[in-house]
């Protein structure tokens, strides 16, 4: 029995085969896959499996109160196509439709083709054969919900609060509708929100919780607003909508510190001080402009302006000043004033107050402390060197100290020599090499010049003596030599009281 079943079926299979007939199948599809109110693409899917199918004619029609096909512009309820031929494989016809409401419509196809049942057919109308195809198509439409979202989002870094959107649906009605929300990196939006039936133009508040971290820059983002429902025949969408997020703050500069170049000022010089602003808010400063207020014996620069300063960052502006040289040693009361804008064009103001010391000048006095001569003893024409030291005494330092000796007649030799620096309280040497003169007491004068701090020059003259001996008297130069040391001692002790 089961060989006989088989046997029939291979001669069916033989006989199909024979006879060369077309296998069509037909399918169809929408652009976009579910359509909603309003013009979509109908699309018929022809399949050939089977032989040459020839004349291919296709109507299409439909007998619908809210439906039209769409042909040249123009409502019609009934469409005929030529398709020509199809081999084996698969072509399509497309047609615009225009739905007026949601709802299931059915459109009726009628598929009507030749073919052949021998391959002589291609030239003559030996073996025509006509095929017929009716069929239904049923097309869901429906009124797709649409919602639109609004309301301002705005904040501030290191804030938590409740903003409401305004949500609207201005589609068809929609079911298990939630939402959800996407937010930029240091924001948190919650919760999530879930609606069993959102009707056409029904409008709700939803209220979001928003955290805003204090690391977070102000600027412009975008809070991401996720929908997903269902419409009425099941669909499912998901629309995503982007509403402005602005995270604003306020700046807010500080006076982080000043310095004085020099370190130490005096009266009667100048100086440059230099003011450190830092930007501690969370918005940037913009149009910074600074005053300096200062007691009457300063005069100088007063307003400065600094541009904008991003938070977080310090900005230094420098005042060149000068102060009087009647200024009175001791703190001087300075103001610094401080005007600036918000993103938003906020203005903001500020003072600062801070002391700048000026130092007092002291005195510079300046010594011959110590005469010495090498050798001690010195006769006629000889070669001998001659340190005086140097002392400050006073106060103050003195600066470019140098000594330029007045020497006698028939001395010769180096007759200056410079110092340098010589702080409060030091002493140097200022070495000559001398050639001596006629025997007997000879004085010199010595022009010791100085600058201060100020670099004002002073000069001072100090006046000493010396003794050159006569070769004749050789004997005598131990004990002359004792006395003139003596000499030098008694005179250094008389110049220190």
């Amino acid at each position: 029995m089961r060989k006989l079943v088989w046997a029939i079926l291979i001669l069916v299979f033989l006989m199909w085969e024979a006879s060369g007939q077309p296998v069509i199948t037909v399918d169809h599809h929408t652009v976009p896959e579910n359509p909603s109110v309003g013009y979509f693409i109908l699309s018929v899917d022809l399949t050939n499996s089977g032989s040459y199918a020839r004349n291919i004619e296709l109507e299409i029609y439909e007998e619908e109160d809210n439906l039209a096909l769409i042909d040249k512009n123009k409502e019609v309820s009934r469409l005929h196509l030529d398709l020509g031929d199809l081999s084996a494989g698969a072509t399509s016809a497309t047609f615009k439709i225009f739905a007026k409401e949601s709802g299931i419509y059915q459109l009726k196809l009628k598929l009507k083709y030749n073919y052949f049942s021998d391959d002589s057919g291609f030239t003559s109308n030996t073996g025509k054969l006509v095929s017929e195809i009716d069929t239904t198509i049923a097309i869901i439409v429906a009124d797709k919900p649409s919602f639109v979202v609004g309301g301002d989002v705005v904040i501030k870094p290191s804030e938590s609060k409740i903003v409401d959107l305004m949500i609207r649906n201005a589609g068809g009605n929609a079911r298990d509708v939630t939402i959800s929300f996407e937010t930029p990196k240091g924001v948190v939006a919650s919760p999530n929100m879930v609606v069993e039936r959102w009707n056409s133009g029904e409008e709700r508040n939803v209220p979001v919780q928003l955290i805003v971290d204090g690391e977070v820059k102000v600027g412009a983002y975008t809070l991401m607003v996720k929908i997903s429902y269902n419409d009425e025949f099941g669909n499912k969408y998901t629309d995503e909508i982007p509403v402005a997020l602005e995270i604003y703050g306020n700046p807010r500069l500080v006076l982080s510190g000043f310095s004085l170049t020099p370190e130490r000022i005096y009266p009667d010089s100048e100086f440059v001080l230099n003011v450190s602003l830092e930007n501690v808010g969370t918005d940037e400063a913009k149009n910074i402009k600074a005053r300096l207020d200062f007691p009457e014996v300063f005069f100088g620069e007063r307003e400065k302006f600094l541009g904008s300063l991003s938070r977080d960052n310090v900005i230094e502006e420098g005042f060149t000043l000068k102060a009087e040289k009647n200024t009175a040693s001791g703190s001087h009361l300075f103001t610094l004033y401080v005007e600036y804008e918000s993103s938003h064009g906020d203005k903001y103001y500020e003072s600062y107050e801070f002391p700048v010391f000026v130092s007092s000048l002291g005195i510079i006095s300046l010594d011959i402390a110590g005469v010495y001569t090498s050798p001690q003893a010195i006769n006629p024409e000889d070669m001998f060197k001659l340190s005086l030291q140097i002392e400050n005494s006073g106060n103050q330092d003195a600066k470019a100290v140098s000594v330029k000796l007045l020497l006698p007649d028939g001395f010769e030799g180096r007759e200056s020599y410079f110092i340098g620096s010589l702080e409060s309280g030091d002493s140097a040497t200022a070495t000559f090499e001398l050639k001596a003169g006629d025997a007997g007491k000879h004085n010199i004068k010595a022009v010791v010049s100085y600058m201060d701090s100020r670099f004002e020059k002073y000069e001072i003259v100090e006046e000493f003596s010396i003794y050159v001996f006569p070769k004749s008297y050789s004997w005598m130069y131990p004990a002359i030599a004792l006395l003139a040391i003596l000499g030098v001692f008694y005179y250094w002790r008389t110049r220190k009281k």
